[in-house]
């Protein structure tokens, strides 16, 4: 293929194979991962936002009210732009929102009479990021050890081919100068 033939091509699909490649991705396309990432989180709070702005509805779906349908309903869609979002390769820091936003909503799910004081959820969630990153850290460090660990034993199989191949040689040339 001639490199017009694929710059005509490429321009178009470039993007979407970048997506599936562990090759780096420019800046606009981890800008648009991060935008992804961090939308997941705030996305949790879109029932509070149409509250506070006073939208409501009657087509609730089934729900008792249309801000629970739409929790629930953003609670659905959340995880899926996570899981798109880190497809764009985005910056890691941009985790950190989607993490703490989720953290508030457990911290909320298992302390809902807490819901008024802010100040505590905010701290607990808080709390609850940090634990979350030193498991995130162990895990990597455990990751790491693991691979290290595999890289000396190839060191240690290729080392030890190599001195039985000499051996090897050795004991083939032994034999022929005996004979």
């Amino acid at each position: 293929m001639y490199k017009d033939q694929g710059r005509k091509d490429g321009k178009k699909n470039y993007f979407i194979r970048g997506l599936f490649s562990d090759e780096k991705v420019g800046f606009n396309t981890r800008l648009v991962g991060t935008l992804f990432i961090a939308l997941s989180g705030i996305l949790l709070y879109l029932d509070r936002v149409l509250a506070f702005a006073g939208i409501d509805s009657d087509v609730n779906y089934g729900f008792t009210t249309f801000y629970n349908f739409i929790w629930v309903l953003t609670q659905s869609v959340a995880p899926i732009l996570l899981i798109i979002g880190s497809y764009f390769q985005p910056y890691k820091s941009a985790f950190l929102i989607a993490i703490y936003c989720y953290a508030v909503q457990i911290i909320w799910i298992f302390n809902p009479q807490y819901y008024d004081d802010l100040l505590f959820t905010l701290y607990s969630s808080f709390g609850l990021v940090i634990i979350i990153l030193a498991i995130i850290v162990l895990i990597n460090k455990i990751i790491q050890m693991f691979n290290q660990r595999k890289s000396e034993n190839q060191e240690f199989i290729d080392d030890t081919k190599e001195v039985l191949e000499i051996l090897k040689a050795k004991v083939l040339n032994t034999n022929t100068k005996a004979n």
